[in-house]
């Protein structure tokens, strides 16, 4: 029997959690009544997450060191994630049908995976994904095609039968080189950008079904 896998990202596909990582630094450098830089978020979406809290520690002078910062910012992750990051629409019924027709379903993200089990569990998709893979635990990011080439290996994933479904062009990019066909979902994005990196380009997860996938296979 062909294994059929989707590989999806998380925030921006399937969690409509971006606005979260858009706000979560300024908003703690804004209560501190510190003149921002303008393309400060531009600046911080380059960055990991560490690089990030290095980064304005540095840049703002901040007292607290990496670690208070660091937990500060965890905190309120965990609480957005378990509270008000909420699902797009379609995500339940979709990862349910692939499901029962035996698609393989991995979630690969840049968040961690504990932010990731609490917000699916509470959306009750969690039992839906047969591994979930972060930049951590790779140690590398998802703009590298090193960590979808060690996916493909560590789960023996056919290249004609499998599908990264993402909004991050970076992402899209790497994938493609890795030989793994892509459909990206557009989240407002310039589709020129995606169109030499897509083999389906998407205005949002709620488009998707199987059929949509057994389409780009063929």
């Amino acid at each position: 029997m062909i294994k059929k896998t989707i590989i999806f990202d998380a925030d921006g596909t399937l969690l409509d959690s971006l606005w979260v990582w858009d706000n979560l630094v300024l908003d703690f450098l804004k209560e501190k009544n510190l003149e921002i830089e303008q393309n400060l978020h531009d600046i911080l979406w380059s960055m990991s997450f560490n690089e990030g809290i290095y980064y304005i520690k540095k840049r703002y002078n901040l007292i607290e060191s990496f670690g208070e910062i660091n937990s500060i910012l965890q905190a309120r992750l965990k609480d957005y994630y378990q509270n008000k990051v909420t699902l797009f629409n379609n995500v339940s019924t979709l990862l349910e049908e692939l499901k029962k027709k035996k698609f393989y379903l991995i979630v690969a993200s840049a968040s961690d995976k504990d932010l990731l089990k609490v917000c699916f569990s509470k959306h009750n998709i969690l039992h839906y994904f047969d591994s979930i893979i972060t930049e951590r635990e790779y140690n590398v990011s998802k703009a590298d095609e090193s960590f979808f080439i060690r996916l493909i290996k560590d789960y023996n994933l056919n290249l004609d039968f499998t599908i990264l479904v993402d909004d991050a062009l970076h992402s899209l990019k790497s994938a493609k080189k890795a030989k793994i066909k892509t459909i990206g979902i557009l989240n407002n994005n310039d589709r020129n950008d995606f169109i030499d990196n897509c083999d389906v380009i998407i205005n949002s997860i709620g488009e998707l079904n199987e059929e949509s996938f057994n389409n780009c296979w063929k």
